[in-house]
């Protein structure tokens, strides 16, 4: 179960890194915005992350562990949604709120994998977990960040994020299928 939690992130980071590399593409030159459309870009990303943080903590104290499993993979594919539907939008306002509401449920979906996997690894093993989660998201964002550069030349800006969409979207669907085997995990620890 932890090591499906690790390749969840894993696919996350693929996909999500998309979209930061294209906070500088879709603010200076898909909207024309210039430097300060790129910096409400970034703004918006940091209050949907922090915005995230709360309402998965909202959420977390109203709802039990097998829901609480599935609530990742439900804001996964809430973000893929949006992030599909920034990729169409032309309307610069829209997109921000668009891109926010993205940014509001992958925070929800971070928050909610580092507690279950607070949860389902052994206090010993913990800080090697996260290390190697770590390794993993980075080097992923690293190589996606650079096949991002390279598809530039073939494909449009708007044509990758809506990939990115879709992809975000498939990683949530795949972990809602998975998330059950997850959910009977923390229920079985929950009460051992």
């Amino acid at each position: 179960s932890a090591a499906s939690l690790l390749v969840f992130k894993m696919l996350r980071s693929a996909g999500s890194v998309f979209i930061l590399f294209f906070l500088g593409v879709f603010g200076y030159t898909v909207f024309t915005a210039g430097l300060e459309g790129v910096g409400l870009f970034h703004v918006t990303f940091g209050a949907g992350f922090f915005l995230g943080a709360v309402l998965a903590k909202e959420l977390a104290a109203k709802i039990g562990w097998r829901r609480y499993s599935l609530l990742m993979g439900t804001a996964a594919m809430t973000e893929g949604i949006f992030v599909a539907l920034f990729s169409r939008t032309d309307a610069f306002m829209t997109a921000l709120f668009l891109l926010g509401t993205a940014y509001i449920a992958r925070s929800v979906a971070i928050t909610v994998f580092n507690s279950l996997s607070s949860h389902l690894v052994e206090e010993r093993f913990r800080g090697r977990y996260f290390a190697l989660n770590t390794v993993l998201s980075y080097t992923t964002m690293g190589v996606t960040m650079l096949l991002c550069g390279y598809g530039l030349n073939l494909f449009s800006a708007r044509q990758l994020a809506l990939f990115a969409g879709v992809f975000l979207f498939a990683n949530g669907a795949l972990w809602m299928i998975n998330g059950q085997a997850v959910a009977k995990t923390l229920i079985e620890v929950q009460e051992s």
